[in-house]
């Protein structure tokens, strides 16, 4: 019992600093870019993969696979946790390349009141921000099967890690090249 609270505190430790984490990382975007079309879209940028994945597989992948795992040895659940994370990492690059493809449809259902011409330029640099939707799903993956390796603490510091990843890429990008901010962080600098 005691082993089950120390597990739970800390995973409720490390989940509160990861939205304490996203917290500044919205609070910086607000600061430095206010109410804009560019926060807007920076914000977008950000959230749909995360969006799209919680749509698409939710906290399912956990429900289904911690149990399956828990039925095996150790060495076959590895291996399931291998199959599992092959299938659907190639599952979602697929995904991921429909969605880049309909990017121009996506940004205007997610940012309803960008102008026709503001989707028509930014849809280029959104289709970018696909490429972590395979990724997420892959760390959702290796989440559950950490979980189920009792391994509570490093699973629940992702979103803090993510978040921290993030609020420094967009510190130090906005310091040296703020006109092109928006563009750096889907990935692609164009001058």
């Amino acid at each position: 019992m005691r082993n089950l609270l120390i597990s739970g505190l800390f995973v409720s430790i490390g989940l509160f600093l990861g939205r304490l984490a996203g917290f500044v990382r919205e609070a910086y975007i607000a600061s430095k870019f206010g109410a804009s079309e560019q926060t807007d879209l920076i914000i977008v940028f950000l959230s749909t993969p995360d969006i799209l994945v919680n749509l698409l597989v939710g906290g399912a992948l956990g429900m289904a696979l911690i149990p399956e795992f828990k039925s095996l040895t150790p060495q076959k659940a590895q291996v399931l946790y291998k199959q599992v994370f092959l299938m659907l990492l190639i599952v979602f690059i697929v995904l991921a390349g429909i969605g880049a493809f309909y990017s121009p449809q996506i940004l205007k259902l997610f940012a309803p009141g960008l102008t026709d011409i503001s989707i028509l330029e930014y849809s280029g640099d959104f289709s970018i921000t696909f490429i972590a939707i395979p990724l997420t799903v892959a760390a959702g993956v290796t989440t559950a099967y950490l979980h189920y390796s009792n391994k509570f603490v490093i699973a629940s510091l992702g979103t803090l890690i993510f978040n921290l990843a993030i609020i420094a890429s967009l510190y130090l990008v906005s310091h040296f090249n703020e006109r092109n901010f928006l563009l750096i962080i889907s990935g692609v600098d164009k001058k």
